[in-house]
C-alpha cells in the first residue's frame, strides 16, 4: 500500500496509488493523479473506509444489502442507552 512517483513517456510526472482491498489476495486498486495532495487524499479517504469497515458489525455487507431489521437492531444495541424511561416527577 502506498503512493509511487511515476514518470510517464511523454515527460509529466504521475502519483500513482496501489492498495489492496482487503489484504493480499483482494481486488487491487490503481489509481493515478497529476497531484501529490490528490493521491494522499485518495489514500487517506481509502484508509478511513477500511477501517470503518472494521468497526461495523456488519462485516462483508454493504449498506444496501443490509436489512432495516437489522439496522434497527444495531442502533437499539448501541445507542439506547440515549433513552430513559422518564417521568414528569424525576
Amino acid at each position: 500500500m502506498g503512493i509511487s512517483k511515476l514518470k510517464i513517456a511523454n515527460g509529466e510526472t504521475k502519483w500513482q496509488v496501489r492498495v489492496w482491498e482487503n489484504g493480499r489476495g483482494s481486488r487491487r486498486i490503481n489509481r493515478r493523479f497529476d497531484r501529490r495532495t490528490d493521491a494522499e487524499a485518495f489514500l487517506l479517504q481509502f484508509e478511513s473506509k477500511i477501517e470503518e469497515e472494521r468497526k461495523s458489525p456488519f462485516k462483508g455487507c454493504s449498506f444496501e444489502n443490509r436489512l432495516f431489521r437489522d439496522e434497527a437492531a444495531n442502533w437499539l444495541k448501541t445507542e439506547s442507552f440515549a433513552f430513559r424511561h422518564r417521568t414528569w416527577f424525576g
